[in-house]
């Protein structure tokens, strides 16, 4: 190893990242700057210059003594062979080696990566073994337990299919025992244990023990059952629904006891029924918006049908029938079907009912407006607690009640209250269209009966004339139905207005009208500017009554104005295109249907072409059909409409703001 004495390196030591030679003047510095700061440290070992220049030299002579034995073609001794292939080896990886004692020491000090790697193998063969036992007996308790759960499953299949034998051989036993009969009347009645028994039997699932109960449910919840998960979802699905219905009535009925309601006519929808004889009455769609309550912050809102108070009062008295004058609550009278009536009961089942008993008596509770709509009814059952009767008890009331009368073998008393309010639940499904049908021709009556008052033209009257001839006429005959409807339809419509007015205000505002403003009806209101209507009503000493129970403040304002005035056009528009056309509701039907027209502004537009206006509407020539030549006909009469769309539209300027909506 003296060889290993000549050979110098040079060391340097590196710090941080990126490394960089670290500088230290003594010990001590090395000490406080790496070992106490606790910084890694990177030694470099390189050889120095004077060891690469002896490589050199040896590796130049070797290659010498190579080229020398080449060319006498004599042999290299072995010991010479090795010793240059390993200098030349060791050169190129810049490691010294000068002698052949050298290279078998630093061949003997290293091994092949291979034999490294095999060497390693060998130490661990004892962990591998045991980690090859462990796996093993894991897939034995894997393919134990899978064993054991088949065996179970077979098991439990077994178990039901002999349960199943033996109810069906219960069954058959009871089939062949003979009726029973009633205690009362001796009737004979067929056993209930068959039914019930086919029932339980039928079932698509069977659960006998807890265990069979937990791997069903889950099996469910995979998909593996299709019968236990459809009918899982279906009861969950149903028992969301029923719990969300049941929550909004609760909500609904907190909205009316406390007065956190409001009801405000639908603009889109307004359908009114009145009489001569009777105050007018609002139904129709309404917005309905009530407070969440308990729920959250925030408003409800939902679009009801309110039912007139005739209809309402026919509905209660029908459910409220179901029920005989010596039940008590005692005898189990609080479960029959007048149970609809409760508020809560109302609220679920029917919220029309519900909510147009809330717009007819807005300041009462819903058992309060109950007793005010029909006095004359027992309503004690509402303050009692609702008694839950059992299956049977509720088959014994029935039963008396079918051997009294009142109802039907196969009829439920409760089943038929709830039929009762079923049935006006669809027939306010096609109410609608029944009252539009009854507005339109109210309005085609009306209009008829101004227009045979008043001198108009013939039908032949040409087009030179028609201008000379006919005027439109505005009635004077008074009509506080029609002045009622207006402010009663305003007052609905503003969501701004603090207070709803009661019936003596509206009484006064209507009088003012007619006395002071010299206005009749809806025509006549349809001509007065909304500015100079407040400015009338406010000279009065009874247009700032305030509502004693509510506010203080001021009812009347300029917006409501606004919008008596705005409904009065909208249903004068109708009588005056019925004026303008003869009084022909069908072709104003026509014209508003086919060709767009329906408005003194839109027919004014065809007067230069009344044939393409023929043409768009085609069911004129039908409707009109006198004469050898239909068409010159319904020519002429065209052109007379539209000289007297446009005589009107000169004489009330408000007409130009309507025109036929376009789908």
């Amino acid at each position: 190893f003296h060889a290993m004495d000549r050979i110098d390196y040079n060391i340097k030591l590196l710090i941080g990242f990126p490394p960089k030679p670290l500088i230290y003047e003594n010990e001590e510095d090395f000490v406080r700057n790496v070992v106490n700061a606790n910084e890694s440290v990177i030694v470099q070992w390189e050889l120095s210059a004077a060891t690469t220049a002896t490589n050199e030299k040896t590796k130049t002579k070797t290659k010498k003594n190579e080229n020398d034995s080449n060319t006498k073609g004599t042999k290299r001794p072995r010991t010479t062979k090795t010793t240059t292939s390993k200098a030349k080896d060791d050169n190129e990886e810049k490691e010294p080696t000068t002698t052949t004692q050298q290279e078998d020491n630093s061949n003997s000090s290293r091994r092949p990566r291979r034999a490294a790697a095999e060497v390693a193998t060998a130490g661990f063969a004892d962990v591998i073994r045991a980690q090859n036992a462990i796996m093993s007996a894991e897939k034995k308790s894997a393919a134990a337990a899978a064993k054991k759960r088949n065996t179970k499953k077979s098991s439990s299949s077994s178990s039901s299919s002999s349960s199943a034998a033996a109810a069906a051989a219960a069954s058959r036993r009871m089939a062949r025992l003979s009726d029973g009969r009633r205690l009362a009347d001796g009737a004979s009645i067929p056993s209930a244990s068959t039914k019930k028994q086919r029932t339980t039997n039928s079932s698509s699932f069977q659960m006998k023990n807890e265990d069979d109960v937990s791997y069903r449910l889950l099996s469910s919840l995979e998909g593996k059952n299709g019968n236990i998960n459809h009918f899982l979802r279906k009861a969950m699905k149903g028992a969301v629904v029923k719990s969300y219905e049941q929550s909004r009535a609760t909500v609904r009925v907190s909205a009316v006891q406390s007065g956190k309601f409001t009801i405000v006519l639908k603009p889109t929808a307004m359908v009114l029924g009145s009489g001569k004889e009777e105050e007018t009455i609002q139904y129709g769609v309404h917005v309905v918006t009530y407070s969440k309550g308990l729920e959250g912050r925030g408003m409800y809102e939902e679009d009801v049908d309110i039912i007139s108070l005739d209809a309402l009062k026919a509905v209660i008295t029908a459910v409220h029938s179901d029920h005989h004058e010596d039940d008590t609550a005692d005898s189990g009278g609080n479960s029959s079907g007048r149970e609809m009536l409760r508020p809560i009961s109302m609220a679920q089942l029917s919220p029309r009912v519900f909510w147009s008993l809330a717009y007819h008596y807005p300041q009462k509770t819903t058992n309060e407006a109950l007793q005010c709509i029909l006095p004359e009814l027992d309503w004690t059952f509402l303050v009692g607690r609702t008694k839950t009767l059992s299956e049977k008890a509720k088959e014994n009331l029935r039963q008396e009640r079918v051997a009294r009368g009142e109802i039907f073998e196969n009829e439920n008393g409760e089943e038929a209250a709830v039929g009762v309010v079923e049935a006006v639940e669809e027939a306010m499904e096609k109410i609608h269209q029944h009252d539009v049908g009854n507005a339109r021709e109210r309005a085609a009556r009306a209009a008829l009966a101004r227009f045979e008052s008043t001198t108009t033209t013939s039908s032949s009257t040409t087009k030179d004339n028609a201008n000379e001839e006919w005027r439109i006429t505005t009635p004077t005959e008074l009509d506080k139905d029609e002045l009622y409807e207006c402010i009663r339809e305003g007052i609905s419509s503003l969501e701004c207005c603090p207070t709803t007015p009661d019936d003596d205000i509206i009484d006064q505002w209507v009088n003012d009208l007619v006395t002071h403003g010299s206005i009749h009806n809806w025509r006549e209101l349809a001509n007065v500017d909304p500015a100079s209507l407040y400015d009338l009503l406010s000279k009065t000493t009874s247009t700032t009554t305030t509502m004693t129970k509510t506010s203080s403040q001021s009812i009347l304002t300029e917006q409501m104005c606004d919008v008596w005035v705005d409904i009065a056009h909208s249903k004068s528009l109708d009588e005056i295109m019925l004026e303008i056309l003869d009084g022909d509701q069908d072709v104003l039907e026509a014209l508003r249907e086919e060709a767009h027209a329906g408005t003194p502004r839109d027919l004014k537009l065809w007067s230069c072409l009344p044939d393409m206006l023929l043409e768009e509407a085609p069911s004129i020539k039908r409707i009109i059909g006198s004469g050898d030549d239909e068409t010159l006909d319904a020519r002429k009469k065209v052109e007379v409409w539209c000289a007297r769309a446009k005589c009107v539209l000169e004489e009330f300027e408000w007409l130009e703001w309507y025109s036929t909506p376009v789908d």
